[in-house]
């Protein structure tokens, strides 16, 4: 006890004798009581881990994103461990590329693996430039790793803060706890960019709190990472959010200082410091920004959150496991735009915080004021939604989605505070208790009554109301400790054992997504051999497994991606030359499934040649999945739910053949649009197809072959003659499975009508995404062939790729290619052809003198070519980079004489003070 001195503080006073005695006081955390709460904080994340090893299980995105792995089997729990793939597909693919050019000192610019070439540092999300934490990214599970990292700087900065608020140690490190363990850590919403963000808001919060004290210079310091972190954590969204918590808070402490001009201008000079510091990724990003559509796409001001995401806000759970919500496309939009949670206890314990009469009554009603107006324009309140819109930016900003970070911290610190009152017996029960039950009630019985209107299956009701039961019991179970506690224990035992419960309760919630982790797989590493071996400067198109972006990862140039924001020029050739179902100004995603069954392949068909010009070499396809031409059935692009299958579960749909298809067309296969959540189904799908003549086949293959939310191909076992404008019934049985499968309904297409007759019977106005392929030898592909195969995919070669450089105009001999570089003899003067995105920045040198980088067709790039030997070399980096760097080294100079003054001159002074008082 005598290490925590009972949890109190050193009185403000003491610190104003310091300074009279001529001492620069040291931060108020930073003193020699101090290492075991750091210790603690460092232990934390790892501990709430735990599940992970004792279990056997692993969160690792590439085993859910990637789409290039086998063999990993499901968990304790249904469900995902996160809420965005983007984890996956942006920070985990692009980051570990960023890192890879960080290790080889190469400046992580440009990213050649995605479309035809994009920005890399400019996109923000990979977090390029957050060093050295995206080198973790290289580990096998970076991204692990970088979470924890950022949990335990979460805690360290918020207990450096509530310490600097005067809270004694326990609650500090409470605050800490509670804020390293937070909703957006557990549920990460988002690119792990949105979870870098997080610690740089206490940081900021501390340094504005610092530059209130007469000896406050170190807060420039500290605001300025603060800014420049947030900015290089890759995200600038969060980042902005987060931002305005912390300008409500330095404006209320601007009005409440008698020097306030000193304390503005420290906070003021740290900021600038802080975006100066971060100058060359602002830039990129900005030059990147301007060369797309963004500005006419990335409109949020009107979008809230559904009413049921109430109930989940602080019953979590209350819906079951992350996304374990089949049957229901409501709570499907719950998951999708949630960004976080808080515990009930933390609410609780908040509430006592705001209502007590201690100290930083102000700060309290900010803080409180913060919470209520943040929620108030998630949930689409009106009067919230109208001020908040008229903030700069705020429209284009998806606030629902990334300001819990900033709600959840001011609750850490509610609740802190009210830990501390409890010293001085200030919070008193009855209002808070009440105000929380009312809420456990509110979220309750949100979630109970809409459960028999959001179109659950057949025994999918029971489990809702089991659910929601579970969830109310936590939370009921733990305030009765509380109040267990609470009356049984007075003074500081009291104070400890609600400190662990409310951690504890955190913590517990915390862990949950980690059960819906999975026992590890294997890569598909013979295939990523076989492309990276044989591919050369060419590039791959994949329909399905290598999802997009992963091939930066893997080091293998693919023309899909996933990207936001995304080059205009490459997107419009895209449209009109290659996939012209892309939605117009919201291109994030070049990837065929995501569009339906086997419509990739008939753009394919369509547009082979294009792609050849884009220098694809192989298309990747799922396993027994064909590039022969096929027939497919329309439905609507959105809308659409699973219908989940059990052992023997039958789904049958009756269509008619297209009168314009030639005459009996032989039937190969039938393909089905179908999900097996997250790679969990097991058993087989087997087909039954008959025409209006009763000549029937059957036909089938297992679910362990088949990839989640994509098209599966089912082979029949000998090809069915159909004829134009006949019916043919289509039969789908899942067999010898134990876990369930899903076929996804669409809503019928205006111009074609299906009959859906489910497990339980007919289900109108519903359609599935089918396809048959054929084996019309006549429109198959001259010179397609397939050049590998395994259990998770095919790899067809085309016969035409187009070379990565080619001559345009004149007379050369190309060697020593590589994609920065090349050599040419020439007989003639010439043009060279590079097939990389064009974008300012780009730059050539021939024989050492710089010459222009043309666009040729929009998207490539020429560049002119003398007589005799050319040697050739690209570069890219953004407009305008060169006075980004000035900045940043002025940034940088700041940073280090703020370093210097806080860390080095204080330290002198004090030994010299000491010295001549001895």
């Amino acid at each position: 006890m005598s290490l925590w001195n009972a949890g109190q503080f050193r009185p403000a006073d003491d610190e104003k004798a310091q300074e009279v005695q001529g001492k620069v006081a040291a931060p108020e955390w930073l003193d020699r009581h101090s290492w075991l709460p750091i210790i603690f904080l460092i232990l934390l994340p790892f501990l709430v881990e735990l599940p992970l090893l004792i279990f056997g299980l692993s969160t690792n995105p590439i085993w859910f994103a990637s789409g290039i792995t086998f063999g990993t089997y499901s968990g304790l729990l249904p469900g995902l461990p996160y809420i965005d793939p983007n984890v996956g597909i942006t920070s985990q693919a692009l980051g570990h590329l960023a890192a890879e050019d960080w290790l080889h000192g190469t400046l992580p610019w440009w990213n050649p693996f995605s479309g035809i070439g994009l920005p890399l540092a400019g996109e923000m999300q990979p977090n390029a430039f957050f060093l050295p934490f995206a080198l973790l990214l290289l580990l096998h599970n970076g991204v692990l790793w970088l979470k924890i990292s950022m949990q335990i700087l979460a805690g360290f900065a918020t207990f450096a803060l509530l310490r600097e608020l005067n809270l004694g140690r326990l609650a500090a490190l409470t605050g800490g706890a509670l804020y390293a363990l937070n909703g957006t850590f557990a549920w990460l919403p988002g690119p792990i960019a949105v979870i870098n963000t997080i610690p740089f808001l206490p940081l900021l919060l501390y340094g504005i709190e610092r530059a209130r004290k007469e000896n406050g210079a170190s807060a420039i310091l500290w605001i300025g990472l603060a800014i420049s972190g947030s900015l290089f954590a890759g995200f600038p969204e969060a980042a902005y959010i987060n931002g305005l918590l912390a300008l409500a808070w330095a404006l209320y402490r601007f009005f409440g200082e008698q020097r306030r001009w000193r304390f503005a201008g420290r906070v003021m000079y740290g900021g600038l410091i802080g975006l100066l510091f971060a100058a060359p990724l602002l830039v990129a990003f900005f030059d990147y920004f301007l060369t797309t559509n963004s500005l006419a796409s990335h409109v949020f001001g009107e979008a809230f959150l559904p009413i049921q995401a109430l109930s989940n806000l602080y019953l979590p759970y209350v819906y079951g496991p992350i996304f374990h919500t089949a049957g229901s496309k409501v709570l499907g939009d719950v998951w999708e735009n949630v960004g976080g949670y808080a515990e009930i206890l933390l609410v609780f314990f908040a509430c006592m915080g705001a209502m007590a009469s201690g100290g930083e009554r102000g700060l309290r009603w900010l803080l409180l004021g913060w919470v209520i107006l943040a929620w108030a324009k998630s949930f689409g309140f009106t009067p919230a939604m109208e001020i908040m819109n008229h903030i700069p930016l705020m429209q284009d900003a998806a606030f629902y989605r990334y300001a819990p970070p900033s709600w959840e911290m001011a609750l850490s610190i509610l609740a802190a505070m009210a830990l501390n009152d409890l010293r001085q017996g200030l919070p008193r029960l009855r209002w808070p208790l009440a105000w929380t039950l009312g809420a456990l009630a509110l979220a309750a019985s949100i979630a109970w009554p809409w459960r028999a209107s959001w179109g659950w299956p057949a025994g999918q009701i029971e489990k809702m109301g089991m659910l929601i039961g579970v969830a109310t019991l936590w939370a009921v179970m733990g305030l009765s400790l509380v109040l267990l506690i609470w009356f049984c224990w007075k003074g500081e035992r009291r104070r400890w054992a609600l400190a662990v419960m409310v951690v504890l309760g955190s913590a517990v919630l915390f862990m949950v997504p980690e059960l819906s982790g999975v026992h590890p797989g294997q890569v598909d590493k013979p295939a990523i051999h076989y492309l990276r071996t044989h591919l050369g400067l060419s590039r791959i198109y994949s329909l399905g497994p290598i999802q997009p972006n992963y091939g930066a990862y893997f080091r293998v140039a693919s023309i899909n991606y996933n990207y936001l924001p995304i080059a205009s020029n490459f997107t419009n050739f895209l449209n009109n030359k290659i996939f012209t179902l892309l939605p117009k100004y919201s291109e994030v995603v070049f990837w065929a499934p995501a569009y339906g069954t086997d419509v990739g392949v008939q753009e394919f068909l369509r547009f082979v040649k294009n792609y050849e010009e884009l220098g694809v070499l192989y298309v990747i396809t799922n396993k027994g999945q064909s590039l022969l031409p096929s027939i497919s059935f329309p439905t609507n692009s959105s809308g659409n739910n699973p219908l989940a299958l059990g052992n023997y579960a039958t789904v049958t749909v009756k269509i008619n053949m297209p009168t314009n298809m030639k005459n009996n067309a032989p039937v190969i296969a039938v393909s089905v649009f179908q999900g097996n959540y997250g790679n969990t189904a097991n058993g087989n799908l087997t087909v039954k197809a008959c025409t209006g003549t009763n000549d029937c086949v059957i036909g089938g293959r297992p679910l362990s072959q088949s990839s989640d939310n994509s098209s599966f191909s089912i082979p029949l076992k000998r090809p069915l003659q159909v004829k134009a404008g006949e019916a043919l019934t289509i039969s789908f049985t899942h067999i010898d499975s134990t876990k369930p499968e899903a076929l996804w309904l669409w809503p019928q297409a205006l111009d074609d009508k299906q009959a859906v007759i489910g497990p339980k019977g007919p289900l109108p106005g519903k359609a599935l995404q089918l396809s048959l392929e054929t084996a019309d030898s006549a429109l198959a592909l001259q010179g397609l062939r397939k050049v590998y195969s395994d259990a998770l995919l095919d790899i067809w070669e085309l016969p035409h790729p187009a070379p990565y450089y080619t001559m345009l105009h004149g007379n050369c001999s190309l060697s020593k290619e590589t994609r920065n570089a090349v050599m040419a003899q020439c007989s003639t003067p010439s043009t060279l052809l590079r097939r990389e995105l064009y974008m300012p920045g780009w730059s050539a040198t021939v024989n050492g003198s710089s010459v222009a980088v043309s666009a040729h067709e929009e998207i490539f790039q020429t560049i002119p070519l003398g007589v005799g030997r050319n040697e050739v070399h690209f570069q890219f980096a953004p407009p305008y980079v060169d006075y980004a760097w000035m900045a940043f080294f002025l940034g940088l100079v700041g940073l280090l004489w703020q370093s210097y003054r806080t860390f080095f001159r204080s330290r002198f002074q004090n030994q010299k003070i000491g010295n001549e008082t001895s």
